[in-house]
């Protein structure tokens, strides 16, 4: 078993070091002339045409982004703001700052759920005079607001103050407050579509076995989340591999897999572990496939088969009871906000005494 943690470890090494997914690209070459660069092609349009309306003095003070959940609104406004600020600071400070989300000119709230606290720090940073920049950016996920959250943003939004802009996101536009609407612009923000998959110019080098994996665990109709594009989900998902099969489960491993401040949802994860689950089961009549950084591995292979050849249909029990269990976990994670950390080491390990059983 040591030589297979060894090989799969080589493995996710030599992925890491192929080209990196958007984010991690804008740390090695951010300037104001990339940005936005590699965004999809359809997303790329509505960045230019902010862009512009900015440069002419002609945005508008609050900009709702519109659409599916996962498709990028995020780091399309990430994108957006970036450029104001650069555009704007004579410092030359915002480079960094900007690469370490610390810039004190960005306020960034990308949870689904803003409390009556986070509007009040609103209200203030809306009231401060800039630091670098001579302008502010408000980038905030307003899905989930209470009516009192959605009263201090409203306010905000009422008394714009100069060289101010909110850009907000929803995957619900439908449920976000009249007013809040009504006092913004609207852009949707389009799917990217399967069939144009490859010209999203970060990803050129993913195979087409590693694409189908891509789509098969985001949004469907045919569409492929940007949010899974833009962190390392192939090398995770890998990780994760190793761990149900060699690993020692160690909560700073699965604090280093989600990275600084959960960058890597815990949705994603049980996402990828789901998926893992109908890779190395039969009922699925190995329609699912690993990604290709971990599917070469003569040993993972030989351990999913000896799996599947030992989950008889009389077995097919313990499957299910196992999968209601991690449905367990998740649903008592959601409902009383557990610690991610604690519940994805309880969901692999579930599985792995599962396997080894």
């Amino acid at each position: 078993m040591d030589s297979l943690f060894g090989e799969i470890a080589d493995n996710v090494k030599n992925a890491v070091s192929m080209p990196a997914f958007p984010d991690e690209n804008l740390k090695s070459d951010f300037n104001i002339a990339t940005l936005g660069q590699k965004l999809p092609s359809q997303h790329h349009e509505i960045y230019t045409k902010i862009i512009n309306l900015f440069n002419n003095n002609a945005l508008h003070h609050a900009t709702i982004l519109y659409g599916v959940y996962g498709i990028g609104k995020y780091i399309l406004a990430k994108e957006i703001a970036s450029y104001i600020i650069l555009s704007t600071d004579t410092t030359h400070n915002s480079y960094n700052l900007l690469q370490n989300n610390t810039h004190p000119d960005l306020f960034t709230i990308n949870e689904d759920k803003i409390s009556v606290d986070n509007a009040r720090q609103i209200l203030t940073f809306t009231s401060l005079k800039s630091s670098f920049s001579k302008s502010k950016i408000i980038i905030l996920n307003i899905d989930g607001l209470n009516m009192q959250a959605a009263n201090a943003i409203l306010k905000a939004l009422e008394e714009p103050q100069p060289n101010t802009f909110f850009f907000m996101i929803t995957s619900n536009l439908s449920a976000v407050m009249k007013t809040i609407r009504s006092r913004s612009t609207l852009q949707f923000v389009p799917n990217i579509d399967y069939n144009n998959f490859f010209s999203h110019s970060a990803i050129q080098y993913i195979s087409l076995q590693d694409a189908k994996i891509l789509k098969d665990l985001s949004n469907a109709n045919g569409n492929i989340s940007v949010e899974m594009m833009n962190k390392n989900i192939l090398q995770l998902m890998a990780l994760l591999t190793e761990f149900i099969f060699a690993g020692d489960l160690k909560s700073t491993q699965i604090e280093n897999m989600l990275g600084k401040q959960n960058a890597i949802s815990f949705d994603i994860v049980v996402k990828l572990i789901l998926y893992i689950l109908k890779v190395i089961n039969p009922i699925y009549n190995a329609r699912f496939e690993l990604p290709s950084v971990i599917a070469n591995s003569e040993n993972i292979q030989k351990e999913i088969k000896r799996y599947r050849d030992k989950t008889h249909p009389k077995n097919y029990y313990n499957y299910f009871k196992m999968y209601d269990e991690i449905i367990e976990i998740i649903v008592n994670k959601n409902t009383f906000n557990l610690d991610t950390t604690h519940c994805i080491h309880a969901i692999l390990i579930l599985i792995r005494n599962a396997i080894k059983s």
